[in-house]
């Protein structure tokens, strides 16, 4: 029996009550959950604990509403994203250190102007040659002329830090042009900030 099979009779299992099903799904989501959480509240490290509990009771609480329409593990990281922001909704003073590129940009359209460090460091951390640039308002304003779909490719691997995989997967696209889209954004940005 494929591991996709298996995976759907397990989730069906869960969202029916069986409790054994579902501290299975717990035991091989847990650290993918885990580590998504302590990537997304990195300046919150005692929280981890707390936001993972909320991520499995919210999966507990909506697995029947799991329709399937796309992977589990997708489903699972959109619960964590949102448990994660709700938790910073509610214990940060002021606007939330995680921020998504959109959002970035679209306050950044707007004139309200509040960039967050996230955007240059990260892309920094993951192509060095960005890093000497000065000014991050520049870096917003080359990502804003990206392509959607380049956009997108950076938003997930390099704000959110997701595999190639994950984002193909999100995408709906194939890992080549996930790396493809990368790669093409990546010499875009650098030939605009150069």
């Amino acid at each position: 029996m494929s591991k996709k099979i298996q995976e759907r009779k397990l989730i069906r299992a869960a969202a029916d009550g069986d409790e054994n099903a579902f501290a299975k799904l717990h035991q091989t989501f847990l650290p993918q959950v885990q580590k998504r959480v302590r990537y997304l509240l990195s300046s919150h490290p005692s929280a981890h604990e707390d936001v993972v509990q909320n991520v499995f009771l919210a999966v507990f609480r909506n697995l029947k509403h799991f329709r399937g329409d796309s992977s589990f593990s997708t489903w699972l990281y959109r619960v964590t994203f949102n448990e994660s922001m709700m938790f910073l909704r509610k214990n940060v003073q002021g606007k939330p250190a995680v921020w998504s590129l959109d959002s970035i940009l679209e306050d950044y359209a707007t004139g309200e102007q509040h960039i967050t460090k996230t955007l240059p460091k990260a892309l920094a951390k993951r192509d060095p040659s960005l890093s000497s640039v000065p000014d991050r308002l520049s870096v917003l304003d080359a990502v804003s002329h990206l392509a959607p779909c380049y956009r997108r490719v950076v938003t997930l691997i390099d704000l959110e830090g997701d595999m190639h995989k994950d984002a193909a997967e999100k995408l709906g696209i194939t890992v080549g042009c996930v790396k493809g889209y990368r790669y093409r954004a990546m010499k875009t940005l650098r030939e605009r900030l150069s």
